[in-house]
């Protein structure tokens, strides 16, 4: 496959999740390097077969749950496997994203309208999914939030204020990891005899939090700020501007197409023939 989109784009995401979207670009011609900034481990819940199943056994009382991303799929689904659980069949689930929605429909899980998901046409934010129908009526309903530990508590505040009650599965750490100066300069190609990477692509806050963080320690921020940042949300460019970076643009949402979009929308971005 011949490389044919000017530039070099750094891909933050964590190993596991950055080998799909890798492949989506470079199917599109846009070449990449690579510089995971978390990983992600599940916690160790197995240690507690009885902690697991009274857990799981709320969800047979609950009216909806809420899958914050894929990863909170394919582990809840792992640990169920493991015990030997099933799913209630009838349970509906609610997915904030695309990727993420399709988790949930590869286990033959009940999604709640499947026409939302769409890559192009809509944000994949707590702030977008407070929107939908099912979530303006919560009063006295049961929710469960499965997702990372430590994250967000937005949208579990605004279900409560709504009368919902909320309760969270978190499954698994983001773990932020560590660089030596030369992986961080060549990754970055601020060094004479690498090219520079025309952008950084950041999924979340977490992947931008820890780069940051490595750029801080080696003093290289004044070297960095200026490179173009592309993230999936008005509020992670908030964040990224806030700590000082120049340039950050915004796609609609995290999915592989979006950041393609915005991609090809950069100045001297055509393919070269």
């Amino acid at each position: 496959m011949n490389n044919n989109i000017p530039g070099i784009f750094l891909v933050t995401r964590p190993e596991e999740k950055s080998l799909d979207f890798i492949r989506a670009l470079s199917s599109a011609g846009v070449q990449t390097r690579s510089l995971p900034m978390i990983s992600i481990e599940p916690i160790k819940i197995l240690s507690d077969n009885e902690a697991i199943e009274k857990k799981f056994l709320t969800l047979l009382n609950c009216d909806l749950v809420i899958f914050i991303s894929s990863y909170a799929v394919n582990i809840l689904d792992n640990f169920l496997k493991i015990l030997d659980l099933g799913w209630p069949n009838k349970l509906k689930c609610i997915a904030i994203g695309s990727q993420t929605a399709k988790s949930v429909q590869d286990k033959g899980w009940s999604l709640y309208n499947k026409s939302i998901f769409n890559d192009s046409n809509h944000q994949q934010t707590s702030e977008s999914l407070l929107s939908l129908p099912p979530l303006k009526e919560v009063l006295n309903k049961n929710i469960i939030i499965v997702r990372g530990v430590g994250g967000r508590e937005f949208l579990s505040d605004i279900l409560k204020k709504r009368g919902a009650n909320v309760e969270y599965f978190e499954l698994y750490n983001r773990i932020s990891k560590s660089y030596e100066l030369k992986e961080l300069t060549d990754s970055l190609g601020i060094e004479p005899e690498k090219s520079e990477v025309s952008a950084i692509l950041f999924a979340s806050g977490e992947t931008l939090q820890s780069f940051y963080e490595n750029i801080q320690k080696y003093k290289l921020f004044n070297k960095v700020k200026k490179i173009q940042l592309i993230v999936p949300s008005e509020r992670i460019r908030k964040i990224a501007l806030n700590l000082g970076f120049l340039y950050v643009k915004c796609t609609i949402n995290a999915s592989h197409s979006a950041f393609l979009d915005e991609i090809l929308s950069m100045p001297n971005m055509r393919k070269v023939k």
